[in-house]
């Protein structure tokens, strides 16, 4: 149990002093929102296996895995929410209900993560007719992830256009 948490812990503080450092830059808060999201993205492809394993393991009422998130997602979601926040008011983002900004959040952040993950462990030679190289390579390259915070952002973003 030591053991694990004190993984967990360091892990944890990679991933939050990534966040930090991406969010405090400089630039509008659509532009800082980005850099926030890709640094999640990009840790979060890092580390995809022990993040679907913690899933996993919440999901199966581990009770140090549910503490650990309990104790850090309070640290981490506020930093996101206030970059959404601060978009909403210079008129750079839509403002919807945050549990559906999260929810369009997470789904592009971790659930390619998570499909690459469970592709890979199935040993499925050709995941929608691709080799697994081309799959991975399509979900999980940095221009993948780029690609996706970027389409999210569009989704998020307030419409220069009248309807």
């Amino acid at each position: 149990d030591a053991f694990v948490r004190r993984v967990l812990e360091e892990t944890y503080a990679d991933f939050f002093a990534r966040l930090n450092l991406s969010a405090g830059r400089e630039g509008t808060p659509r532009e800082r929102l980005r850099a926030a999201l890709t640094a999640i993205a990009l840790f979060s492809r890092e580390h995809r296996r022990m993040l679907v394993g913690m899933l996993r393991d919440a999901m199966t009422g581990d009770r140090q895995v549910i503490a650990f998130a309990a104790s850090h997602f309070p640290n981490h979601l506020p930093i996101v929410l206030g970059l959404i926040k601060e978009g909403v008011r210079a008129g750079e983002l839509r403002d919807l209900p945050e549990p559906l900004v999260l929810a369009l959040l997470m789904g592009v952040i971790s659930t390619p993560n998570i499909m690459a993950t469970l592709v890979e462990c199935s040993g499925a030679k050709r995941p929608l007719g691709r080799s697994a190289a081309v799959f991975q390579d399509e979900l999980l390259s940095d221009r993948a992830i780029v690609e996706r915070v970027d389409v999210v952002l569009s989704g998020l973003s307030r419409s220069r256009r009248k309807p």
